[in-house]
């Protein structure tokens, strides 16, 4: 009867799946921004489940935290996970857990900077856990194959269904350039440095670097102001970061210098450039009153940009990636175009830390517009482009 009892429990055992290393975190994307969506239309992180073993696992009671503190801080709700079977678990903050065919959004969010997760059963023990390193948006870290114990970097995820996509181990380093970026009175020469084992490729026209660009073999002579852009490349890694820094020769400035870099096609190609009249469906003159030819410059359309700031006296300035669009309304028909700038996650810091306006209290922004002066911006007319700083500063001191 013993023996009977035993091998019953035992069978039991088996089939609620709950047995040590059956169910794991195989795959976790902490910065979604279009790879998967929610039933509201949402992009949320999320969290896949695999369930390795040859059993279903009844997952009723588990627990999945991002804080040691709260080690039960979301609860799974019954549900069987079959065998080779993935569940996708939203990272939303959503706190959801209902009925038949509706989604799993846990009560926390993951933080793009780097974390830990935890995977615990229903008795609190620890089944997996998982640290999640910053990746660029859209990436995802899992396992490969799937169950396996090693980590990898999966540039094209695979939320609910197999890891199959091509793995990478990390990426490459960042290469760093011999000077840094800024104002010289005369021509400079530039040397890139990248870890052993890399390859570096630059470009000077704006944009990133990718496998056909230029490949990097001597010091880069630099005779008029230039953006240098550079990535490192290896074998079986992805593309490291790409550095980029502005050289502006024999440019006096006696006023903070901004360096916009992206590339070319981004602004002036007549299929997605913001900043010309183009093949765009919106018409120019006023959006609600169309008068000539159509005008990309009327587009709601946004493009990567890096930006580059200098003090006049050196002491200090940012550089950063970003997202560039037009600005303005009748002024876009302007040769010279009003920009915003938008600091967003997805493109690396969600706000600018920086000082930008001598004595103003604000030093976070989300946005920066670079404006083109609006409508004292044209010579013809008696432009001069800076009565509206003047007349901010002549009233500063007012309530």
């Amino acid at each position: 009867m013993r023996i009977f009892i035993k091998l019953l429990a035992a069978l039991c055992f088996l089939r609620s799946g709950i047995s040590a290393g059956q169910v794991l975190i195989n795959e976790v994307m902490a910065s979604n921004d279009s790879c998967l969506a929610d039933l509201d239309g949402d992009s949320p992180d999320w969290i896949e489940l695999f369930n390795a073993s040859a059993y279903p696992a009844d997952l009723g009671g588990w627990a999945l935290t991002d804080d040691p503190q709260f080690p039960r801080k979301w609860i799974f709700p019954d549900k069987i996970l079959d065998p080779g079977g993935f569940l996708i678990v939203f990272a939303s903050g959503k706190n959801r857990s209902g009925g038949p065919g509706s989604e799993l959004h846990t009560n926390f969010r993951l933080d793009r900077d780097g974390e830990s997760l935890r995977l615990l059963d229903a008795n609190g023990i620890e089944r997996d856990a998982f640290r999640l390193e910053p990746l660029p948006v859209d990436y995802s870290s899992g396992r490969h194959p799937d169950g396996a114990d090693n980590r990898v970097i999966f540039p094209q995820a695979t939320p609910g269904r197999s890891n199959v996509t091509d793995p990478y181990s990390g990426f490459a380093e960042i290469p760093s350039a011999s000077l840094p970026a800024g104002l010289y009175p005369e021509a400079l020469t530039v040397a890139l440095l990248a870890d052993a084992g890399s390859v570096v490729r630059y470009t000077v026209d704006g944009s990133e670097p990718d496998s056909f660009s230029t490949l990097y073999s001597a010091p880069v002579r630099i005779e008029t102001s230039t953006v240098l852009r550079a990535r490192a490349f290896r074998s079986g890694m992805l593309p490291g970061p790409v550095s980029s820094a502005s050289y502006i020769i024999r440019e006096k400035a006696d006023l903070p210098v901004l360096s916009l870099s992206t590339d070319p096609d981004n602004l002036f190609d007549d299929d997605i450039g913001i900043y010309v009249e183009g093949n765009g469906t919106a018409m120019g003159g006023y959006p609600d009153n169309p008068v000539g030819p159509p005008a990309n410059y009327w587009e709601d359309w946004e493009r990567p940009v890096h930006i580059e700031f200098f003090e006049p006296d050196a002491s200090g300035g940012f550089s950063e990636d970003a997202g560039l669009v037009m600005h303005g309304k009748t002024t876009r028909n302007l040769p010279q175009k009003s920009f915003a700038v938008f600091f967003r996650g997805r493109y690396g810091m969600p706000l600018l830390e920086y000082p930008v306006f001598e004595g103003l209290a604000v030093k976070r922004f989300s946005s920066l517009v670079l404006r083109n002066a609006g409508t004292d911006n044209t010579v013809n007319e008696g432009g001069v482009h800076f009565r509206d700083g003047l007349a901010a500063t002549l009233i500063s001191g007012l309530d």
